[in-house]
């Protein structure tokens, strides 16, 4: 089998394909931490003295929630597509393991 997956087995063949997409998703996150940190509500928990903790859980992350959902549900086709390529090309999961790229 070829070195060129990172590994042997169809773990790391997805762990390949996973590393590819971390980066979009931080890119994601990171842009919108610094977008929603200028919002006024963020000014506003500051101002009544909240702490960094509290506005990073009660304000901050309840505001990522609908990027990473939206950015999850459009990555999973990709992965279906990659998963179905790998097994055209005869090094994708064994056949007798379910997947969703059959």
């Amino acid at each position: 089998m070829p070195r060129w997956t990172g590994g042997t087995g169809c773990h790391a063949r997805h762990d390949d394909h996973r590393a590819v997409h971390v980066p979009y998703i931080g890119r994601i996150v990171r842009g919108q931490v610094l977008s929603i940190r200028e919002k006024e509500f963020i000014e506003a928990a500051k101002s009544i003295g909240a702490r960094n903790s509290r506005i990073m859980f009660r304000d901050v992350l309840p505001n990522l929630a609908a990027p990473i959902i939206v950015y999850g549900t459009l990555i999973i086709p990709s992965n279906i597509l990659f998963e179905a390529a790998l097994s055209f090309l005869g090094v994708g999961i064994p056949p007798d393991t379910p997947s969703w790229a059959g």
